[in-house]
């Protein structure tokens, strides 16, 4: 039954394949009728979701119900969210909106890009409501004119908004999640100067900074039409641009063509008003996937993320995994490669329960042969279950570590498996903060990056300057670059185990 209510769907939502940055047919004269009712009429119901509100609710009930846990140790601020036919990017969409679940906001402003005409600067839609199938939502007038006589980018032009699916495709999620709330939804167009993005951070900041019942919702997708390979590649660096909460890097990536965002000037803001908003210190991806991953077929896919940024709340220490999860991680790792390697499989671990298992959680998986390394490949940042994530880096240190040849099927007898299950990075100013035989140490120069776990500086005798220095020639650096202020230094902990 499910099967055909999506595919009754899979026709109209192509239109997310052919979004452009014309002028919109027809929307001068439905702007002109629209001002006179004052309600902005749903114009992607029944293309970009469904136009009918039991089926809305449908669909959006499934894609919570797939919602793995969303726990936080953070107080959301910014929610990042992507825009395009719910059966396509609904899925993620869904982890980021499922996040905020239960947290009393009053007010949402909708910051997204403009596809249906060009335009400069932003334009706020400043009276009236925003109508969807599930009802209507009142726009905050009086802050939105705040908001417009504070900001010389800002104007009231609601023509770019009438056709504008960015904006309206957040807005059923927002009445599932929410209740008794206004918005506040801004066009972004074309920005000249990047120093505008401030600017415009900076007005919406002053007029919020003292309530703590706004959501800032930043609606963009990630790469367009690439394969699947190179999409994954590309919104891996633009999602790590995003974590970083650094604006002048994502830019930098963006403008050397390494990533793109098609939401790329209101994440901007984003990032910006991170900087603005007190406390904000933290960015979690919840999920990332793409239109191969969901509806679509993998030869030309759009990326996808949900990304909350806020307040990290008192850091919690990394719960100790005890001596049979420890064991059964090891197995599933050990089953995994012996599976890949005889057979090309992956494995399909079903019906895990176990809360342990179930953590978002960085892991490295290390393959010695006879105690000679033969593989070691991990990840810091996850949206998967700890065990999904020990499956992906157990056939990655397997077959796709690229210091080694895939492991052959007559080694397997050979080989030992380590996991490290890693805690959140967190950036230092002072090395003095590294603790030799605690710490791992990641290092980032530009596009250099390298890394070294806490046992390995241990199992060298290294003391702090010596894992410094080893960890600046990992990253193919000098031996001295993590002296220059330029350097990125991290330190990161883990819970390091292994079969003997």
């Amino acid at each position: 039954m499910r099967k055909k209510f999506i595919l009754n769907w899979i026709v109209s939502f192509m239109c997310i394949f052919f979004a452009c940055t014309v002028k919109s047919p027809g929307a001068e004269k439905e702007t002109q009728m629209q001002k006179k009712t004052n309600i902005r009429r749903a114009a992607v119901a029944g293309s970009f979701y469904p136009g009918n509100p039991q089926e809305i609710t449908r669909m959006l009930e499934y894609f919570f119900s797939q919602v793995h846990d969303t726990s936080l140790l953070m107080n959301p601020r910014i929610l990042i969210s992507p825009h395009a036919g719910y059966i396509y990017s609904g899925p993620v969409a869904a982890y980021g909106y499922k996040a905020i679940q239960g947290i009393p906001f009053k007010l949402v402003i909708i910051l997204g890009p403009a596809h249906t005409e060009y335009f400069e600067g932003a334009s706020i839609y400043t009276e009236g409501s925003f109508e969807t199938p599930l009802g209507t939502i009142e726009i905050d007038s009086k802050l939105a004119k705040s908001l417009l006589a504070g900001n010389r980018i800002f104007t009231e032009n609601t023509s770019p908004h009438i056709k504008e699916h960015s904006l309206e495709t957040q807005l059923p999620f927002l009445q599932f999640i929410l209740k008794d709330f206004n918005i506040i939804p801004i066009v972004i167009g074309d920005i000249k100067d990047v120093r505008d993005y401030k600017v415009i951070a900076d007005v919406i900041a002053m007029n919020i900074k003292k309530r703590e019942d706004v959501l800032i919702v930043i609606s963009t997708d990630l790469s367009h039409f690439y394969s699947y390979s190179i999409a994954q590649k590309m919104d891996e660096i633009a999602i790590d641009g995003i974590l970083r909460m650094d604006p002048d890097y994502l830019l930098r990536r963006v403008n050397g063509h390494e990533c793109e965002l098609c939401g790329f000037n209101p994440v901007m803001v984003g990032l910006e008003l991170a900087k603005d908003l007190n406390g904000v210190n933290k960015a979690v991806l919840l999920k990332k996937a793409n239109s191969g991953d969901t509806a679509g077929d993998k030869n030309r896919v759009v990326g996808y993320a949900s990304i909350l940024i806020g307040e990290a709340k008192e850091n919690k220490k990394m719960d100790e995994l005890t001596k049979d999860v420890k064991k059964e991680l090891l197995k599933i790792a050990r089953d995994t490669i012996f599976s890949y390697i005889k057979e090309g499989k992956i494995l399909e671990f079903k019906n895990v329960t176990n809360p342990k298992f179930l953590t978002k959680q960085g892991a490295f998986v290390t393959i010695t042969e006879n105690h000679n390394l033969r593989g070691c490949i991990g990840t810091f940042v996850s949206d998967k279950p700890l065990y999904n994530t020990i499956v992906e880096m157990a056939v990655s240190s397997a077959a796709k570590d690229p210091r080694f040849p895939s492991l052959a099927k007559e080694e397997l007898k050979d080989i030992s498996i380590e996991i490290s299950v890693l805690s959140e990075l967190k950036r230092i100013k002072n090395v003095d903060e590294i603790k030799v035989g605690t710490h791992g140490i990641y290092i980032i120069r530009g596009y250099y990056r390298g890394v070294l776990l806490p046992q390995v500086a241990t199992e060298y005798g290294w003391d702090r300057d010596t894992f410094l220095q080893q960890t600046c020639y990992k990253a193919g650096l000098p031996a001295d670059a993590w002296r220059d202020t330029k350097t990125e230094i991290y330190i990161f902990s883990a819970q390091v185990f292994n079969e003997d």
